[in-house]
């Protein structure tokens, strides 16, 4: 068959509304579903709220906490499945002292089975507050399988409010081994990028010509090249290419080691009507960014009947890398894209290239273009001595009709704390009490304690994990202060800043120590050359009582070698912190 290339331009707008492929009506309603829904999660901070009539589920959490909907669910009929939901997030906030949670979910997880499947975003993502995201996750079950389906909340504060909740059986109309690929390339971006308890990061870029057209050109090559690597279990039959000229305004990011990957949130409007109209297995979005860019090749979107796979790369090119470098690393992705739905679709564990349970010595990275080749070819034609590369019914690109299966009213216990939003609600004047005589200040309550695994307390001395170390350098005002890296952040000794303009007060009574910008004469510490690799174990990090204040509030610290620990943008509530990806510093400005 013969392949072509289509090249096309398109100047569409960004468009308001959402693709239609992710509106979904309310839940299906039928008496052949019995069973009721429940809740999970402490009532005395966490309220539940539904409306059956329109199929609406509210979590709303006053504390930092989880908390979730859920309920059964038998499967009549071996296939595919999709579970999917809108979600909309408002005044989210989560717990610093644990880190990045899982804010909104929906899982699937098997009681007589071992399936579990779900689609969660985090504080790591850039998600907008008062706007819906789809969730969805696609899996495989068989007759007589018993689900757990599951909207979710936590640990966090704030409110999730789920629609549109729905499980579909996924039928196959047709199968086929050939692939149509959608690439779209997006000209510029101007985008701004918060991050909680940081300083935005701003990227305006446009797409050198010259980088494009390189790209353009590795794609015409890429059907016989993945042809010969896969040994034909799979055909890229058609490339359709896209210019998108309008600006791509939003993306989303993570934060790994202070390296922030980027990752367009807003292209899908830009190419709806390519979309409604086509039928494609594989979508590669390329835009211009001269950073660190991640390929999230798990991420499958559910169009027009088919798994379609999103792939995306940096339009920034490097000198010297070639079209096969380029047709490689594209194939790297594609195969993960096969492992992908050899998970979702096949039911078999999930893994990824170059894991540790596949064979070191076939590591491409490690031993050049060559011998990734051999590898990737091994891997994809199963001929690993050890049979550890993907199966052939992996490579077959399949097409979907879904059959709604009807989850029947939404009823609860008599006995369940859910408020009914169809209901007329009772409004009680609240008492007036006479104004009580003021008393003196007191100090406010401190942070939970944390607690292991069997909900014990920590004690003073436990140890909480490990420091690292790193090369990262922070400067206050220009003068550069001693890092550590803690869970691949960057956190400084309290009792350092003394040095640095602040006033550093311990309280041995109170057991407190505070710290607090004065502006005061600087006395740099002496920064000694770590000749560690970075990420190599340095010391413990220990729990400590002592309650820690920046600019008047308390916030999370740890003990080390008898000093205090805290996050460095913490200090961010005095100036701003900016993070210099290229020097690999970071610096807080204080005026």
């Amino acid at each position: 068959m013969k392949r072509q290339i289509k090249r096309t331009v398109s100047t569409v707008l960004a468009l308001a509304i959402v693709l239609s492929v992710f509106t979904f009506a309310p839940v299906t309603v039928s008496s052949a579903a019995d069973y009721e829904w429940e809740t999970i999660g402490n009532s005395e901070v966490s309220k539940f709220s539904v409306s059956p009539e329109t199929g609406t589920f509210i979590i709303e959490n006053t504390d930092y906490t989880a908390a979730s909907f859920q309920r059964l669910v038998d499967i009549e009929k071996t296939g595919m499945y999709q579970f999917s939901a809108e979600v909309m997030i408002e005044n989210i906030e989560y717990n610093p002292a644990t880190g990045a949670e899982i804010w909104p979910k929906i899982y699937v997880s098997g009681v007589n089975t071992d399936i579990y499947s779900g689609e969660g975003v985090s504080n790591w993502w850039d998600i907008p507050s008062n706007e819906w995201t789809t969730l969805s996750c696609i899996f495989p079950a068989n007759k007589n399988d018993i689900l757990q389906l599951v909207l979710r909340l936590g640990v966090c504060k704030g409110k999730a409010t789920f629609r549109n909740v729905k499980l579909e059986n996924m039928e196959v109309v047709s199968s086929s081994k050939e692939w149509n690929v959608l690439a779209v390339f997006f000209n510029q971006i101007d985008v701004t990028i918060p991050q909680q308890g940081k300083s935005p990061v701003y990227i305006r870029e446009s797409a050198d010509k010259a980088n494009i057209d390189f790209y353009k050109n590795a794609l015409e090559t890429l059907p016989d090249y993945f042809a010969g690597i896969t040994g034909g279990r799979a055909v890229i039959k058609n490339i359709d290419i896209i210019d998108i000229n309008s600006t791509l305004k939003k993306e989303w990011s993570s934060t790994h080691n202070h390296e922030l990957w980027f990752n367009p949130s807003d292209y899908l409007p830009h190419i709806e009507t390519t979309l409604k109209n086509n039928q494609y297995d594989i979508v590669i979005v390329y835009f211009p960014m001269n950073a660190e860019v991640g390929g999230i090749n798990e991420i499958s979107l559910y169009i027009n009947g088919v798994n379609t796979y999103y792939i995306s790369y940096s339009l920034y090119k490097p000198d010297d890398i070639s079209e096969e470098d380029h047709n490689l690393s594209t194939v790297h992705s594609l195969l993960e894209c096969v492992e992908a739905r050899e998970h979702t679709e096949l039911g078999k564990p999930q893994r990824k290239l170059g894991s540790n349970s596949l064979p070191a010595n076939y590591s491409w990275q490690q031993y050049g273009y060559d011998r990734g080749c051999d590898w990737f070819s091994a891997y994809a034609q199963n001929l690993l001595p050890d049979k550890q590369g993907l199966p052939e019914e992996a490579f077959i690109a399949n097409r979907y009709k879904n059959i709604v299966v009807p989850l029947g009213k939404i009823t609860f216990a008599q006995d369940a704390n859910v408020i009914n939003l169809d209901q007329p609600q009772t409004v009680t004047e609240p008492e007036v009490l006479p104004e009580p005589e003021s008393e003196p200040e007191s100090e406010p309550e401190s942070l939970p304690v944390p607690t292991h695994s069997d909900g014990t307390p920590y004690q003073v001395g436990d140890i909480l994990g490990e420091v690292k170390h790193t090369d990262i350098v922070a400067y206050i005002n220009g003068h550069a202060i001693p890092t550590h890296n803690v869970n691949n952040d960057t956190y400084v000794c309290v009792e350092d800043l003394k040095n640095y303009g602040f006033a550093v007060n311990y309280d041995n009574d109170a057991k407190t120590l505070k710290a607090e910008w004065k502006n005061t004469e600087f006395n740099p510490m002496e920064i000694e050359e770590s000749t560690e690799p970075n990420g190599k174990f340095k010391c413990n990090y220990y729990y400590t009582n002592i309650r820690t204040y920046i600019a008047g509030a308390e916030v999370p610290a740890y003990n080390i070698n008898g000093e205090t620990l805290i996050h460095f943008d913490l200090l961010g509530a005095y100036g701003k912190v900016a993070w210099d990806g290229k020097a690999r510093e970071l610096r807080l400005v204080i005026n």
